[in-house]
């Protein structure tokens, strides 16, 4: 599945309110904004991707309750912190890392 592709499943998950959206095994280097449309999303699996970074967008899925994110590129020690942080917070924990990584380039 190429990008336009996923863009356009995600807009037709949100057009039907879909509340689980299993995207796993697709090779998927990042995750289109467009995820955040997905407003009555409980369930997102992203297994088996090449992501790199969970994108901010996904900290707008206020009903979002399983991200499954295992075998992903992120690097193992965020891997496995996915089973004990509830997703809103695992992509909060994320985004402050990625801006603390920013913040120390900037001032070297």
């Amino acid at each position: 599945m190429n990008k336009s592709e996923l863009i356009q499943v995600i807009q037709r998950a949100a057009a039907e309110d879909w509340e689980k959206l299993e995207l796993q095994n697709q090779a998927f280097t990042s995750i289109p904004e467009e995820i955040g449309l997905l407003k009555k999303l409980r369930e997102l699996h992203l297994l088996e991707n090449q992501l790199v970074e969970v994108p901010p967008a996904i900290a707008e899925l206020k009903e979002l309750r399983v991200l499954s994110l295992a075998r992903i590129a992120l690097g193992l020690d965020k891997a496995e912190r996915l089973a004990v942080v509830a997703p809103k917070d695992l992509v909060r924990q994320i985004l402050n890392e990625r801006r603390k990584t920013n913040s120390s380039r900037r001032q070297q």
